[in-house]
């Protein structure tokens, strides 16, 4: 194992530790995050520890502007979850927190799991793929919309429950708030200040609804038009649709970086984690939920497993044939998800086969 250096990126500063192969300190560097700064933590690990490898916390968030300068540079660059060095910091409570105990932690976790993933979710260190880049650019831009969409007819309701009798008689029934929303925007001033205060409120929440659908509905074009152009055959899977194949996309990276469909299936949280006792010879053996991986890919592959329960024949008959041998409808769902799970990285392995046979045609 060679050198490495950790790094803990924050807004306005970086603060760098490195350790030699077997964990001593060899030096520590903070600095800005500006060009200049950039510039000399490249220089300082040069100096201090050349050919490191190099350690970042969140290299698509703070660390990003690092992460693609190192990589420009020929650098290793190795993505660093939050959630390891937050546990790693509760195993070692005396120690507290500063930015060079984090950057110390970030760098002994690379050295504790050399095999940690590659920056930007690349399979060998190389910078963002540039159409990957953009669908999550979209992906983010269309939760930050409907997030706001939510907030919005969430805070509407309350008002539409304020109006008087004979006006809330003439909204539409149901339990959705959208028409309702609509149809209050309509009604005319009463008079009375209060009532037409919230019915002003109510029309401007309107105006500003549909601005948001809009939005939303155009987002998912481009969504839409992108994964098009990609060339990836994720939506046509029965269940995921293209909303679902973005998530999968962004959040896989490249599938290439995983060795096997076992690998994959552990950091989706869908390989199953053995849950039984005093186990005898005939009787099923039980898993539960696996709480850990990617919780928003495990999110997708959920979804896409209870739409195929309610409306996929071969889905159905699965479960029926599982619970039938002794198997809850909890642990069959499961499998489910498991072996969904191997069927988007069989399914991402062979368009980005397709691919590079058509860039080999060509």
């Amino acid at each position: 194992m060679q050198t490495v250096i950790g790094v803990d990126p924050h807004k306005h500063v970086f603060r760098a530790v490195a350790l030699d192969e077997r964990g001593g300190l060899i030096g520590d560097w903070h600095g800005d995050t500006t060009r200049q700064g950039v510039t000399g933590l490249l220089r300082w690990g040069s100096d201090c520890a050349p050919g490191a490898k190099w350690a970042i916390e969140g290299t698509n968030s703070l660390g990003r502007s690092l992460a693609m300068a190192l990589i420009a540079a020929d650098a290793d660059v190795r993505d660093v979850c939050p959630t390891q060095t937050a546990n790693r910091r509760r195993k070692l409570p005396g120690r507290g927190k500063s930015d060079v105990v984090d950057a110390e932690a970030i760098a002994r976790e690379l050295l504790a799991h050399p095999d940690l993933p590659c920056a930007f979710k690349a399979a060998t260190a190389s910078g963002p793929d540039p159409a990957r880049d953009a669908l999550a650019v979209l992906i983010r831009a269309r939760r930050q919309v409907v997030d706001h969409h939510r907030r919005l007819l969430n805070e509407a309701e309350p008002l539409l429950g304020e109006l008087p009798a004979n006006l809330i008689e003439r909204l539409p029934g149901g339990s959705k708030v959208e028409p309702r929303l609509a149809m209050a925007a309509r009604l005319r001033p009463t008079g009375q200040p209060a009532t037409d205060l919230r019915l002003r409120l109510l029309r401007s929440q309107a105006h500003e609804e549909r601005t948001l659908s809009k939005e939303r509905d155009r987002l998912e074009r481009e969504i839409t038009r992108l994964l098009r152009d990609m060339g990836t055959s994720l939506p046509d899977l029965f269940g995921l649709g293209p909303l679902g194949a973005a998530d999968l996309l962004v959040e896989v990276g490249d599938p290439r970086r995983f060795r096997s469909t076992d690998a994959f299936g552990s950091y989706t949280g869908t390989a199953p984690i053995p849950a039984s006792s005093a186990e005898i010879h005939g009787r099923p053996v039980h898993h539960r939920l696996n709480r850990h991986g990617n919780r928003r890919i495990n999110s997708v592959l959920h979804i896409m497993a209870v739409t195929r329960l309610r409306t996929h024949p071969e889905t159905q008959a699965f479960i029926e044939r599982a619970t039938g041998s002794g198997k809850t409808r909890r642990d069959a769902l499961r499998i489910v998800k498991h072996r969904l799970a191997r069927l988007v990285w069989h399914t991402m392995m062979n368009d980005l086969a397709s691919t590079a046979l058509e860039e080999h045609v060509a």
